[in-house]
């Protein structure tokens, strides 16, 4: 994790899929789900374009039939996340 540290993020919550409430997960079958928290999107993309990550993400792309990176803006949350200083 010292990559997501470096950049200020954290996980969240993590967990094994065991269905879907409502909907259709299509043809994909979904292990993990991973909710992951950036300081910013400037964060995000300094620690996907670095090249340590680039590194470690071949495992990662050799070890999944398929991923789903969602970005979303948070409009509530009852975590209280310290921001580092501007």
């Amino acid at each position: 994790m010292p990559l997501l540290k470096n950049v200020g993020g954290t996980i969240l919550w993590a967990g094994h899929i065991e269905g879907a409430a409502v909907g259709d997960l299509g043809d994909g079958r979904w292990d993990w789900v991973v909710v992951v928290w950036y300081p910013s999107r400037a964060a995000f993309l300094a620690m996907m374009t670095s090249p340590e990550y680039a590194q470690i993400n071949v495992d990662r792309e050799n070890g999944v039939e398929d991923h789903v990176i969602l970005a979303a803006n948070q409009t509530y949350s009852k975590f209280e996340l310290k921001r580092p200083a501007s």
